[in-house]
């Protein structure tokens, strides 16, 4: 599963003042049916932050794509399975 994610730079007053952030973050199941929709997200979150550019709450950001075995994400979701044996019958 590929996750398109919007991370984003604050401005700073000194180097390394903050980490970047993520803001947005949709799968591609999502983005199939509505692109414009992740596109709207993006800049409301650009907006929420205070703008991009000189003097706004931004200096940068960047959409990074990763991707996800589709396993990895169904494991995380598998019921565990419990193996136990009757040690003692209770009548």
């Amino acid at each position: 599963m590929k996750i398109h994610t919007l991370w984003a730079q604050r401005s700073e007053d000194y180097d390394g003042e903050y980490a970047p952030e993520l803001l947005v973050a949709w799968d591609e199941h999502c983005m199939d049916s509505n692109g414009e929709g992740y596109d709207e997200e993006v800049e409301k979150a650009v907006e929420r932050n205070g703008g991009l550019g000189p003097g706004k709450g931004l200096s940068a950001v960047r959409e990074i794509i990763i991707e996800v075995p589709d396993e990895a994400i169904d494991k995380a979701f598998a019921i565990p399975q419990i193996k136990g044996s009757v040690v003692e019958k209770v009548e």
